[in-house]
């Protein structure tokens, strides 16, 4: 008898767990419609292939590339890998699209890495130099995230840290146990949790709650600017910032000279932020404060291309100019994937290839 009545108290509060599962999902969907869609799907799966160790990806993994043919050749992070969109979407796919539509006909050869940055890039360059040949053309996708201090753990690239990196990078790493959790279970979340608007919703305040999202520049740290301290120059981060930037345009010019080496033609792409543009509001979830840069980066580093004699694609023209007609238009306008500052969206992937049109056009 005790039995009996056992399992009917556990089966009447497994029901009302459920239940209360149930109305928990039910009210984030209506609340946070924002996590009612999933933020990753098995689509982000595409085929890659192996050149020589050199993880790259393309439209049709099958078919074999022919060298002979003038080749394309991307470095890029997670961007170029194409963060939340379907192969097809992302700007090299739709900027190659449009070059054949036009008579142009190149391989186009995708590399990334999540994070990756220019470092990773002259790697590839200086140990695998018989993979690129004269006339290719060889083009870095800048992040603003890219001046930063060059954690080696998440790198295959060897080297050195300077000693201010080392410093920097001692209190990146100081996390919370609610850090280290999140940071761990990212893989079973994106994979298995992934359609839960409560889960996400759960997760993202999760995320947000171990950050100082307030208060003035020097008390918040690292969590004022956040991936865009150094690019940026937060305060309170001036000199390292500075360091930073000197040793971003010591490596560029090198993988100029590389390049140039090669006999190859060099092109960089500057890949927009949100925080660059009005009414994406809702994308900077951790308050990230302009107010405490004391570096203009988007002047900054056209200044460094132009005195570098490098040709660069400037995309944010564009995405000024569709943002406010989007914006007059709808009262909304949004070309960075939902809650992110610093992935476009598909749309958002077609204006950074328009901007990079002419310059093939150019080079041929």
């Amino acid at each position: 008898m005790k039995i009996k009545l056992l399992i009917k108290a556990a089966s009447v509060y497994l029901l009302i767990f459920f239940m209360t599962i149930l109305v928990l999902e039910l009210l984030s969907r209506a609340v946070f419609p924002e996590h009612s869609k999933p933020s990753f799907s098995d689509f982000q799966r595409f085929k890659t292939d192996s050149i020589q160790g050199l993880v790259i990806h393309r439209s049709n993994s099958n078919e074999k590339i022919d060298f002979n043919k003038k080749t394309v050749w991307l470095f890029g992070d997670s961007v170029t890998y194409g963060w939340g969109l379907k192969y097809s979407e992302t700007y090299h796919f739709q900027l190659d699209n449009i070059l054949r539509r036009n008579g142009y006909d190149y391989n186009f050869l995708a590399t990334f890495d999540l994070g990756s940055d220019l470092r990773d890039m002259m790697y590839v360059l200086t140990t695998k130099k018989n993979l690129f040949k004269k006339n290719d053309i060889i083009v870095y996708q800048f992040n603003y995230n890219d001046i930063k201090p060059h954690d080696l753990r998440f790198r295959r690239t060897p080297g050195d840290l300077e000693d201010w990196e080392k410093k920097v990078l001692v209190e990146q790493r100081k996390k919370t146990l609610l850090e280290i959790f999140l940071r761990h279970t990212n893989i079973f979340v994106y994979k298995y949790l992934n359609t839960s608007a409560f889960l996400k919703t759960l997760r993202h305040y999760a995320i947000i709650v171990q950050k100082k999202t307030s208060g003035k520049c020097d008390e918040r740290g690292l969590d004022a600017l956040h991936q865009y301290t150094w690019v940026y120059g937060s305060k309170g981060y001036e000199k390292t910032s500075i360091l930073a930037w000197n040793l971003f345009y010591k490596n560029l010019i090198k993988t100029k000279n590389i390049i140039e080496d090669l006999n190859s033609k060099f092109i960089v792409i500057i890949s927009p932020i949100s925080l660059q543009l009005p009414h994406h509001e809702k994308n900077n979830i951790f308050n990230l404060d302009l107010n405490c840069a004391t570096i203009d980066p988007y002047n900054k580093i056209k200044g460094i291309l132009i005195d570098a004699n490098i040709e660069y694609a400037d995309p944010l023209p564009l995405y000024l100019e569709i943002t406010n007609i989007d914006f007059n238009e709808r009262k909304s306008a949004n070309l960075f994937l939902n809650l992110d500052t610093n992935h476009p969206t598909a749309y958002g992937h077609l204006l950074m290839a328009y901007s990079m049109l002419n310059k093939f056009t150019e080079i041929d």
